[in-house]
């Protein structure tokens, strides 16, 4: 795996979170096939406890990391053949918005967990009532960590008149 030297930690522990996430739901799958085909029974609310716990909590942890990494698609071809004022100002317009729009679902999202806290909003697993608003401040923080480090490094652009590392290696 390709890391930048100034990646934060943060990232890297979401992505190994994410990681056991997605094996997690293989292995409650398997078990669950298995008991369904052997002995006639399954594990209750199974389905339930991976859609409303382990997919997010593998995505939501997982997007800081896939953001820093490079994985997401840049406009590198058209943006390298600008000179590099005109490149930086372009860098740093995405950037910008990347971090406006980070910050309104952060913001929404932070509400609708508030929201569900007061509220309580839950879910029947089983013969379980599992609260659910608890995923809703996980959106928050998976977009307010990119955020924080967003505005950080169009900071460091603007001062350095650099390009971030994991923008200028795109592929």
């Amino acid at each position: 795996m390709k890391q930048h030297p100034n990646q934060p930690k943060t990232f890297i522990v979401g992505m190994y979170v994410g990681g056991l996430a997605v094996l997690l739901m293989m292995l409650l799958t398997v078990v669950d096939v298995i008991l369904k085909n052997l002995f006639n029974s399954a594990i209750p609310g199974n389905y339930l406890y991976i859609q409303n716990y382990l997919m997010p909590i593998a995505i939501f942890c997982g997007i800081p990391y896939a953001l820093y990494s490079g994985i997401f698609p840049r406009l590198d071809m058209l943006i390298n053949r600008w000179k590099h004022s005109t490149r930086l100002k372009v860098v740093v317009a995405i950037l910008i918005i990347e971090v406006i729009s980070f910050i309104i679902i952060l913001y929404y999202s932070f509400l609708y967990g508030v929201f569900g806290a007061t509220t309580n909003i839950t879910f029947l697993a089983g013969i379980n009532s599992l609260p659910l608003y608890p995923m809703f401040f996980l959106v928050s923080l998976s977009f307010g960590l990119p955020s924080y480090y967003l505005i950080r490094t169009i900071i460091s652009c603007v001062r350095e008149k650099k390009e971030p590392a994991f923008f200028a290696e795109a592929e």
